[in-house]
């Protein structure tokens, strides 16, 4: 065993202790309703924003976006990606966008916008849409969880569920320990590591993949590879990607 199995072990108690002692309907607080809610709205909100798109209200709100722009750069038509680096280039303010004709030409081209007023009026419609949907959904999710965290607290008052509560709190614990210590610090050690001390890098996945039980968390923490992912590091080495 290594150092970082001991790390595990102490985590591991701590946790557990933790959750033992609180229980679940006491580890559900406001503040992880909040968090949860968040979370689940966002997901949400983009699986909806797929179907919302070809919708004729969100088309009506495009066009209404759209015409504020009516100078004549954003309404020139664009054909191809050189074309709107020239467009770009003699837009004045927006010439500082020549660097993302590439990418703002690929939503163009999937959108079926031939035009930046287009483009920008698209791009307006989606905030609108996007902020108020997850407004409203947030506060779904987080009316409702709060509603079911005031039922468990009267719940886990009864003696023959107190176990059970118990039980449930540890888990729930290990889990969120698990998000904060793995899935997001030491995800972020690995970024870290990777841009700044590639040495150190190297000697901690070293030490995890010699470990008895940590290199099992160090492989399976998917969390860790999205987030490394989006900043172009190897998660399983601690480098960036080559």
């Amino acid at each position: 065993m290594t150092i970082l199995d001991y790390g595990l072990l102490a985590f591991l108690v701590v946790t557990l202790a933790i959750g033992l002692k609180n229980g679940f309907a006491k580890m559900i607080s406001t503040t992880v309703c909040v968090i949860v809610a968040l979370a689940a709205s966002v997901v949400v909100t983009i699986e909806l924003l797929r179907l919302i798109n070809d919708t004729e209200i969100f088309g009506g709100l495009q066009g209404l976006a759209t015409s504020w722009f009516k100078k004549p750069i954003m309404t020139t038509e664009v054909a191809s990606q050189e074309q709107l680096v020239d467009v770009l280039a003699t837009g004045g303010v927006l010439s500082v966008l020549k660097g993302l004709a590439g990418p703002i030409f690929k939503v163009m081209t999937r959108f079926g916008l031939n035009t930046l007023g287009k483009f920008f009026g698209f791009g307006i419609a989606l905030v609108v849409v996007a902020f108020v949907l997850w407004l409203a959904i947030y506060l779904i999710f987080k009316y409702i969880l709060l509603a079911i965290k005031k039922l468990l607290t009267k719940v886990a008052k009864v003696p023959v569920l107190k176990s059970i509560d118990k039980i449930a709190g540890a888990i729930l614990s290990v889990g969120l320990g698990y998000i904060i210590v793995f899935g997001v610090l030491y995800s972020a050690s690995a970024v870290i590591c990777a841009k700044f001390i590639p040495e150190l890098g190297a000697k901690v996945v070293s030490m995890a993949n010699r470990s008895l039980f940590f290199c099992y968390v160090h492989h399976s923490n998917l969390l860790g590879q999205a987030i490394c992912q989006l900043f172009n590091v190897n998660y399983a080495l601690f480098a960036p990607i080559a």
